[in-house]
């Protein structure tokens, strides 16, 4: 029997030294990344309009689509053995930048998970205007770069706040405060 656990010990170690080095030499999957930049457009009501109909009423329901969007994106992870070992995943990255006093927004992901993003945002967002953009670097070549990490107060396994909580959308705040940083900020 404790043989048994002795050659079960060493070969998990192995697999895990495997794993570890097959991970180092996967470079080429971040060279292999596509950037998209994802203009939203801003549905501004009118009162004469009675194309109103169709506007949700409040951010809640406006970003029920949002949820189903990352729901349909949690297809691509990998659940296997192999993966949860190694922790190798396909990475997708959402941001917020301002260039130029104006508030964009990048998705950034693999090469091979590109359309699929692709049709996913214009399925879920059907007025979104998507375009692929070749060089996208966020870090300016002239100028400064700060950096924060958020933190938890709570353990990790209490919930946190979900859009369903909230009383107002928090990205337009962002949002707000992005669009009156100065030129150099």
């Amino acid at each position: 029997m404790i043989y048994l656990v002795i050659i079960l010990a060493v070969w998990f170690i192995i697999l895990l030294i495997i794993a570890r080095e097959f991970k180092k030499h996967k470079t080429h999957h971040i060279l292999d990344q596509v950037t998209f930049l994802v203009t939203i457009p801003r549905e501004i009501p009118r009162k004469e309009d009675d194309a109103n109909a169709n506007l949700p009423k409040d951010f809640k329901e406006a970003m029920a689509p949002a949820e189903q969007f990352f729901a349909s994106l949690s297809s691509t992870l990998k659940r296997d053995l192999w993966h949860k070992l190694t922790g190798e995943q396909d990475i997708m990255a959402f941001e917020m930048a301002v260039e130029q006093n104006l508030v964009s927004f990048y998705v950034a992901c693999p090469g091979h998970l590109a359309d699929l993003l692709e049709r996913q945002l214009y399925s879920f967002f059907p007025k979104v205007s998507v375009e692929r953009v070749k060089g996208h670097n966020i870090f300016a070549t002239k100028g400064m770069i700060a950096a924060a990490t958020l933190e938890f107060t709570k353990r990790f396994i209490f919930p946190i706040r979900t859009y369903k909580m909230l009383e107002a959308d928090p990205i337009n705040s962002t949002a707000g405060a992005f669009a009156k940083l100065g030129e150099h900020s």
